[in-house]
């Protein structure tokens, strides 16, 4: 068994785990926030009583980008090891991945400025307009994060439907199944602006849906790593490599045909793998 895909394999499932669980007191931090239709007034007094819940969900959204950009690399590493190619979805995917949380981020810069400034003292503190519209503005900006975010589904839920048969994570179909799903359900949040309220405002499907079943996606991952037995994607990786190594000569030749005996020691190598 190769020591770096075992590597790989349990950091991304540690760090998938991690993230859901930050992300999951995050959610319940601001669970009962005022949405998009509340006045100033009533976001302003939430605030004020609130003031160390709303901070505490910011803290534990930090961590929660931290494992989370953990995971996205640690997971296409563990995709590109199976493609055999040029990693193209699985490196698409990641830097995506990424690219959501630089927009995620700056948006809760606007909640910890809410919750900082939240019940200060007269001339320290914010008025009922400035509150809101820190909230819409880290709402609209959740919102945004809805197309880097589907490009990202998108590009595993690929890596995942094209992954040669011998190296497939399991479950891989249904992963890039309810991945693909998500994606979809995310491009559609990234234009949810009724100031109405309901699912197709800013504090809607991008707020109460869209992360949740994002989350979900990354425990499934992690279960399904677990759950995949590491000796056949390793023995597939080598094999990849050998032939590319010996170009695709006598050895390769031995080994798909099951005679004679590799030129290449990398090839006799994997062939004792395979049958043993």
């Amino acid at each position: 068994m190769s020591s770096s895909d075992l590597i790989a394999r349990r950091f991304t499932c540690i760090t998938g785990i991690v993230s859901a669980a930050c992300y999951g007191v995050v959610a319940g931090c601001l669970v009962n926030s005022p949405d998009i239709t509340a006045s100033g007034q009533d976001i302003l007094e939430w605030g004020i009583n609130n003031r160390t819940t709303i901070l505490t969900a910011v803290y534990f959204e930090g961590l929660c980008v931290m494992f989370t950009t953990s995971f996205l690399v640690g997971f296409s590493a563990v995709l590109r090891r199976s493609e055999g190619t040029t990693g193209l979805w699985s490196t698409l995917a990641m830097i995506s991945g990424v690219s959501i949380f630089t927009v995620a981020l700056g948006g809760m810069v606007y909640i910890a400025a809410y919750g900082f400034r939240a019940g200060g003292a007269p001339g320290f503190g914010l008025s009922a307009d400035q509150a809101r519209l820190l909230v819409d503005m880290s709402l609209l900006m959740i919102c945004l994060t809805g197309f880097p975010t589907a490009i990202s589904q998108f590009a595993y839920a690929t890596s995942l439907w094209t992954m040669p048969h011998p190296a497939r994570i399991r479950g891989s179909w249904w992963l890039a199944l309810s991945g693909t799903a998500i994606g979809i359900l995310h491009m559609i949040s990234g234009g949810c602006f009724s100031t109405a309220g309901g699912m197709l405002s800013p504090s809607g499907l991008g707020l109460m849906v869209c992360p949740v079943l994002y989350y979900i996606w990354f425990v499934a991952v992690s279960l399904c790593l677990v759950l995949t037995p590491m000796e056949d994607r390793v023995i597939k990786s080598d094999l990849s490599a050998a032939i590319a190594s010996a170009g695709g000569g006598s050895g390769r030749q031995s080994l798909l045909g099951g005679g004679g005996v590799s030129d290449s020691p990398e090839l006799n190598h994997v062939g004792v793998v395979q049958r043993t």
